[in-house]
């Protein structure tokens, strides 16, 4: 049976949207009450009204993903304390928070580690009830856990709303994008660039001293490696996936906000053209491999990835 929507709140201005991206939700198993349990379908919102009310209002950042005053953060107890994932009964009451916010008994074999991607997965379990000494050393020795483990209290903490957001407020989009990518080359990425520029077969092929097929082949490839690893990620719950998402899902609504202020709405057929207007060059590079992506899978793993 097909599953409602939940509507929520645009982070952006309060408008109330359908939320429309898998990316956008937790994928794995272990965040979907986190997520109300959604299953979008499609990474561009439906902007419902924006025709009359002339787009989404850009008065907050464009990378507020969720309200920054909520939550324990803030709060003085915090300050007192200090980190709390350097005091063990502090990460047990991290740990107890968290079981009540995903009204779970069971274990929280959640991953929280977003990068490096093929690292060895810290869970949840492990970050608060480790030992000291172990969850002490990874944050000396990996440069990429002390922001691993604030995306994580701010989950916990409620001041965002999912992990993804939480991952995403502290990696930026081309810092994930790039890493569950980094089997392709430089080459690979500016050709894609010059195409998604829209520049012609014959420029590209003599800028990069290649044939027209050539071109063409690799496009293919990357679209395909875009679409698929995306999906695969996403299946297994990976952070950097759903971070991924949560950025992707705000420059959707970034994109749709400006094609609306001018002309009232956003055609799928301009949805490229935006991209390249609306968005910093590398957030444009993403959004629009990402878009191409699509037409590579098969329907059932559009569930997956936009």
């Amino acid at each position: 049976m097909p599953q409602s929507h939940p509507i929520r709140e645009s982070p952006v201005a309060g408008v109330p949207i359908p939320i429309q991206s898998n990316l956008v939700s937790e994928a794995a198993a272990d965040c979907r009450e986190d997520s109300a349990r959604s299953k979008p379908e499609a990474l561009w919102p439906e902007m419902a009204g924006l025709e009359v009310q002339g787009g989404v209002s850009a008065d907050a950042p464009a990378d507020t993903i969720a309200g920054e005053e909520a939550g324990w953060s803030k709060d003085p107890v915090r300050e007192i304390i200090g980190d709390p994932w350097q005091i063990p009964a502090a990460r047990r009451a991290l740990h107890f928070a968290a079981r009540r916010r995903l009204r779970r008994t069971g274990p929280l074999e959640i991953r929280i580690n977003p990068l490096p991607i093929a690292a060895a997965a810290r869970t949840l379990d492990w970050a608060c009830l480790a030992e000291q000494a172990e969850v002490a050393e990874w944050m000396t020795d990996e440069q990429h856990a002390r922001r691993a483990l604030a995306a994580t209290f701010r989950w916990i903490d409620g001041a965002s709303a999912t992990l993804g957001h939480a991952v995403a407020e502290e990696f930026r989009a081309p810092e994930l994008f790039f890493a569950l990518l980094d089997d392709l080359n430089d080459r690979d990425w500016a050709i894609l660039r010059s195409r998604l520029a829209d520049e012609s077969l014959e420029v590209s092929a003599a800028r990069f001293s290649i044939s027209r097929e050539r071109v063409r082949q690799i496009e293919s490839y990357v679209d395909r490696r875009v679409g698929r690893r995306l999906c695969a990620e996403l299946r297994k719950g990976h952070p950097a996936a759903i971070g991924l998402g949560a950025h992707l899902g705000r420059l959707a609504l970034t994109v749709t906000d400006a094609a609306s202020k001018e002309q009232g709405k956003l055609l799928i057929e301009d949805r490229q053209d935006w991209i390249r207007k609306a968005l910093p060059p590398d957030e444009a590079l993403i959004m629009g491999a990402v878009e191409r992506s699509l037409e590579t899978l098969a329907p059932e793993d559009q569930d997956h990835v936009p």
